[in-house]
């Protein structure tokens, strides 16, 4: 996305929010946009426009829906970027929940969220649960994309680094 058109983003958010206009096509836009300002750091103006579109999504789809998840999945991204792990963590399990539901514990999209979650229990030194979490991401990335895939190298860095940090804990362990 490009700079240059977040001024009219801007714009449509706000009258998509003023006006009410719940579509799917605006909830899109609303979490695009949403995206593009929580990459630039600007967490207090994406976290309104997730919540929105998540609310959209929820009306328009339902609860129980991989695009809600993925709505679920990035405002708590969000979150996770700005340490607010409490309430990252029950965005990560809805969204877990709605991607095994939905697409099933063998896929790409919930090994993701496997991955995510794993990385949130890591950074609250939960490292035993981060390496469960982890192992079981990189099975499902292997079996489903193969170890070469880029999203599975990504997924196998985390992992080893994960292990790593869960030995160092135990070793400083009395």
């Amino acid at each position: 996305m490009d700079a240059k058109l977040l001024p009219h983003l801007r714009a449509c958010a706000a009258a998509i929010v003023r006006y009410k206009a719940h579509t799917l096509t605006t909830a899109s836009l609303l979490h695009r946009t949403s995206r593009f300002l929580d990459r630039q750091a600007s967490y207090a103006e994406a976290e309104p426009l997730y919540q929105e579109a998540l609310e959209i999504y929820v009306q328009a789809l339902g609860r129980v829906h991989p695009s809600t998840a993925t709505n679920l999945n990035a405002l708590a991204q969000l979150y996770v970027s700005q340490g607010r792990y409490a309430e990252a963590e029950p965005l990560y399990l809805e969204d877990l929940a709605i991607s095994e539901k939905t697409l099933g514990r063998v896929h790409p999209e919930t090994a993701t969220t496997l991955h995510d979650l794993a990385q949130l229990y890591a950074n609250q030194g939960k490292y035993a649960e981060a390496e469960a979490l982890s192992r079981e991401a990189c099975e499902i990335m292997v079996q489903m994309l193969g170890a070469e895939h880029p999203n599975t190298q990504i997924v196998l860095d985390v992992y080893e680094q994960i292990v790593s940090l869960l030995k160092e804990a135990e070793s400083s362990s009395p």
